[in-house]
């Protein structure tokens, strides 16, 4: 995961504002730094992983709400990602959109039946604004 590790990752994790921590489950670097810095820009913080196999660490998707997760990728493929998001009983609320770039409309219909949330098509429409996208949780105390 590109996330901040050791006492001074721990200590910037304890700084970090409350409120919706995005993970990022992304196989091209490329679109994982781009929604990554959308985000950013945007004022949200995230994490980002290369993918499921990094990213589905349960004590690393708890503090995470929502996941956007890429449902081409490789080991485990993003269904099977999908399936265990919504069987670890330590996060049943946790909110994941799939992330799709080649999905026909009964594909996307059968990921929202296995769990998924909502949904994001690739490529992302220009000037796309993803805290309007996004379910974002809202921050503690709101």
């Amino acid at each position: 995961m590109n996330t901040q590790t050791g006492p001074a990752g721990a200590a910037a994790a304890e700084l970090a504002p409350a409120g919706p921590r995005v993970l990022i489950l992304e196989d091209e670097a490329g679109l994982r730094s781009l929604v990554r810095c959308a985000l950013a820009t945007e004022g949200v913080p995230c994490d980002a992983a290369e993918g499921a196999r990094h990213g589905l660490d349960p004590a690393a998707q708890a503090a995470h709400d929502p996941v956007l997760l890429d449902t081409d990728l490789p080991d485990p493929r993003g269904d099977e990602a999908l399936r265990r998001l919504r069987a670890d009983a330590r996060v049943p609320y946790q909110k994941v959109i799939v992330v799709s770039g080649g999905c026909e409309p009964d594909e996307l219909a059968g990921r929202l039946s296995a769990g998924a949330d909502d949904f994001l098509i690739k490529p992302f429409p220009k000037g796309t604004t993803f805290t309007t996208e996004l379910p974002l949780a809202p921050a503690a105390g709101a």
